[in-house]
């Protein structure tokens, strides 16, 4: 059985060093657990994080982090949850508990664990993606018509609430993007950036690992003049538990692991 709930708490254990020490206090979180296979975290009143938790063949339950926004004129979903009936339980959720529409939804990349809920979007809800991601999810049978996002950054006003999308290259996956929200000092990661507890980097059939270091060095100069002393960025990855930014530092160690390994 896993440890329900513990996960959260994993970055925060590990990322008391360099760059950034991120406390506990930093942080405020709320578990609400929808179903045994979903859950949400809130970090307040108007941003969670949703977690959908999937069985994997020789390896159990893995879970899946993406985020949900609340805004002025609906709500923005930072990836879907993994599985259809995880996104149909989280739209559920948000039109009961919130009232209010999904209107936007920005993918990380392509894989699965990004786009799994697409289908289940309301015709209206406009989704963001690279014009790489459009392609490659089309190419593994999910198709949706994106709102282009531009590289290496793009700003967006959704809902009064401004949203930075950055590409820093390839690395997980050839289209991988980052997602700052500065009224909430988030960073989400996405599959891009490991959790603490991440011994290895996982799944690496579409990575490209010379690029991913690369990439993590160009997404640490673009993240640096995020933070200050007295103000952390939370980092949210694609799997596992939130941390600081040492976690693009862990990223990068467990890059240059598997590089040597190669050898």
């Amino acid at each position: 059985m896993r440890p329900r709930g513990a996960w959260l708490l994993l970055g925060l254990v590990w990322s008391c060093a360099t760059p950034r020490e991120l406390k506990t206090e930093d942080v405020r979180v709320e578990r609400i657990v929808l179903t045994p296979t979903f859950e949400l975290a809130r970090l307040s009143d108007t941003l969670w994080i949703h977690t959908t938790y999937k069985e994997l063949a020789g390896v159990g339950a893995v879970p899946s982090n993406g985020l949900m926004l609340a805004t002025a004129d609906g709500v923005v979903l930072i990836d879907t949850p993994w599985t259809p009936a995880a996104t149909r339980t989280l739209l559920e959720w948000i039109s009961s508990r919130l009232g209010k529409p999904v209107t936007d939804v920005i993918v990380t990349h392509s894989h699965d664990d990004r786009t799994g809920g697409v289908a289940e979007l309301a015709p209206a809800t406009k989704v963001h993606a690279l014009p790489l991601t459009s392609k490659l999810a089309a190419a593994q049978g999910v198709s949706f018509t994106a709102q282009a996002l531009a590289e290496p950054e793009t700003k967006l006003g959704l809902g009064g609430t401004p949203v930075t999308v950055f590409s820093p290259g390839a690395g997980h996956a050839p289209d991988n993007v980052v997602v700052w929200l500065p009224e909430h000092r988030v960073l989400f990661g996405g599959c891009f950036i490991k959790s603490a507890a991440a011994g290895d980097l996982g799944n690496v059939a579409d990575a490209n690992l010379a690029s991913w270091d690369v990439s993590l060095k160009t997404l640490r100069a673009w993240a640096s003049p995020l933070e200050t002393p007295a103000r952390p960025v939370i980092v949210v990855p694609g799997h596992g538990g939130l941390g600081g930014t040492a976690l693009i530092v862990h990223t990068q160690e467990l890059v240059s692991k598997a590089i040597s390994q190669q050898r």
